[in-house]
């Protein structure tokens, strides 16, 4: 790597910046790190770009913290069609750094990154089609093709996402459960295993499906709100309760989340008590609640 990089291969210099970067294989350090991926740079690397212009933007590796210069090498990596870049100027136009905060501008360059093929951005540019955030219009179909791209791209939850976007959409009358339920037995979580229990179970009519609920909860590791799940199902908490759960939070958005869940863990634990009515008066809510959006910081 030393050889070909001393002799002008622009990638060669990058990855020894990085091995300079992080120690790996030589001793770190964090000037002979900066003078390679300058060099790199220099020589069109988008990689090096992206790297030279993370320690620009966060002021690390021996630089000043200089946004324009980070936005600068950020451009030109993503002009070179660098996914990596693509996104971190939609993480910079999001939160201002070195620029007017500018939502719509960095929705723009999320989807250059996720069609660029950035597994992240993916599930992110899904998220605002579903909830209709950060400018993007509301688009459930939209919002199912970069889920299931973003599961083509091994990207953690978004099997999870695609089964409730699902979900929603049939509970809400046009959209199809077996779909959602097909998404969500393969999502590694206790939280799935709940969508699937209503879905199955309750509403379609599969009483068999209640022997997959043990195997399928023990995939996950409940937090919290999952643990008062597994007791609910258990018999031990009232939908009244769950609600009663839900009236604090840092901020309106986290309430009304918390009320989201709370809403659809009831009515799944008034479907268990056999009180059908009032079943569906409380998943209504929970659904009308992610239909309708609200931001979530993530």
């Amino acid at each position: 790597t030393r050889k070909a990089a001393e002799g002008g291969d622009a990638l060669s210099m990058a990855t020894l910046a990085m091995h300079y970067q992080g120690g790996v294989g030589v001793p770190r350090d964090e000037a002979a790190a900066l003078r390679w991926y300058r060099a790199a740079s220099a020589a069109g690397e988008p990689s090096a770009m992206v790297n030279l212009g993370a320690l620009y933007q966060d002021g690390a590796g021996g630089v000043e913290q200089d946004f324009a210069e980070a936005i600068r090498l950020y451009r030109a990596a993503a002009g070179a069609g660098h996914a990596v870049a693509m996104s971190n100027l939609a993480r910079v136009y999001e939160r201002g750094d070195g620029v007017k905060k500018d939502l719509a501008e960095s929705f723009r360059w999320r989807l250059k990154a996720a069609e660029s093929g950035r597994g992240s951005s993916m599930f992110k540019v899904a998220r605002c089609y579903a909830e209709g955030r950060d400018f993007a219009r509301r688009d459930r179909k939209l919002a199912a093709h970069w889920y299931q791209r973003a599961i083509e791209a091994k990207v953690p939850k978004a099997e999870f996402e695609l089964g409730v976007l699902h979900f929603d959409d049939a509970f809400a009358g046009h959209g199809d459960l077996s779909l959602a339920v097909k998404h969500l037995l393969r999502a590694p979580d206790v939280l799935a295993a709940l969508y699937c229990y209503v879905a199955e179970v309750r509403l379609l009519g599969r009483p068999k499906a209640r022997e997959r609920l043990p195997q399928h909860v023990a995939k996950g590791s409940p937090t919290s709100w999952q643990g008062g799940l597994v007791r609910m199902l258990l018999g031990d908490l009232s939908a009244a309760r769950m609600l009663e759960t839900a009236t604090t939070g840092e901020t309106p958005d986290d309430c009304l989340a918390a009320r989201c869940e709370a809403a659809f863990y009831g009515g799944a634990a008034e479907f268990v008590g056999g009180d059908k009515a009032e079943a569906k008066r409380l998943l209504r809510i929970s659904v009308e609640i992610r239909l309708t959006g609200y931001t979530e910081i993530t």
